[in-house]
């Protein structure tokens, strides 16, 4: 599962960009076979009333949204 959307993701870091991350993350388990790489960040809405700290822990609506689209994302890839 790559990150989710996080209310600062468009800020520069040392690695970079955050959202980044999940290309690099793809690029790495390209090299395996038996790796599925599910993109996580749509998987909360892009709203900071989701995230109990207002940018990056969902709270336990957040993580509805999370579990929902996790279990769907699941069952594509099965």
């Amino acid at each position: 599962l790559t990150p989710i959307w996080r209310s600062d993701y468009d800020g520069e870091r040392i690695f970079g960009k955050f959202k980044d991350v999940e290309n690099n993350i793809r690029k790495i388990c390209s090299a395996h076979k038996n790796i599925t790489v599910i993109s996580a960040w749509d998987f909360v809405p892009h709203n900071q009333k989701y995230f109990s700290d207002l940018r990056l822990h969902p709270n336990d609506e957040g993580f509805e949204h999370y579990y929902n689209n996790l279990i769907e994302e699941i069952k594509k890839n099965d």
